[in-house]
Parts: C-alpha cells; sequence; structure tokens
C-alpha cells in the first residue's frame, strides 16, 4: 500500500495482521485505518469496561492512535437491515403460530 492509504476493514477481524497494521502504521507506512472490527472483538465488542482497562493489547495500542478509528462491528447497522431483520423474525414466529414450516431456521 502506498503510505498515503487508508485501510478500511468492515468484513471480519481476522482479515488484518493486527501486529502488521500497528507497525505499519506506527512506520507511517500507511496514513491510518477505519476498522469496524478487529480480532478479538467478542471479548471487547459489547462489554462494560467502564473503569478498568481493555484486556487487549492491540486494541488499545489501535485505539490510541490519532489516525485510527475503531467502531464495534456495526457497520450492518442500516435501516433497511435491521428492517429486514424484524420481518424475518416475525414472520418466522407467525410461522410457529400457525404450525408452518419455519422459512430461516437456524440448524
Amino acid at each position: 500500500m502506498k503510505n498515503d492509504a487508508f485501510l478500511v476493514n468492515a468484513a471480519r477481524g481476522p482479515v488484518v495482521i493486527t501486529e502488521a497494521l500497528i507497525a505499519a502504521l506506527q512506520n507511517q507506512e500507511i496514513a491510518g485505518a477505519a476498522l469496524d472490527t478487529v480480532e478479538g472483538e467478542a471479548a471487547i465488542f459489547d462489554k462494560d469496561f467502564q473503569g478498568r482497562p481493555i484486556p487487549n493489547q492491540n486494541f488499545n495500542a489501535l485505539h490510541a492512535m490519532p489516525n485510527v478509528m475503531i467502531t464495534p462491528h456495526i457497520g450492518f447497522y442500516t435501516n433497511m437491515a435491521i428492517q429486514n431483520m424484524v420481518e424475518i423474525s416475525l414472520n418466522d414466529v407467525l410461522a410457529i403460530i400457525d404450525g408452518q414450516p419455519v422459512q430461516n431456521e437456524f440448524k
């Protein structure tokens, strides 16, 4: 990547080797990063760390950098996505109540 490039990851945390990203940022090999997901996010996101440190050294290093933006894996969170989740869930509940097969059954 060019040194004025920004890395954007809204896919999966393991897509990016976090240690390599940190090194590239520290060495100014890339300009910055926007991360909607990070390695080990299950132990970080949706947890309350108020008053205590986040137990992930790589996350803390990235979070401290002024050229890094981190969001809690909410890239999917659009009005249409939420509407679809609600409608699919309600349709499946109605199917169960009516004794019909569920279209979106998780097996």
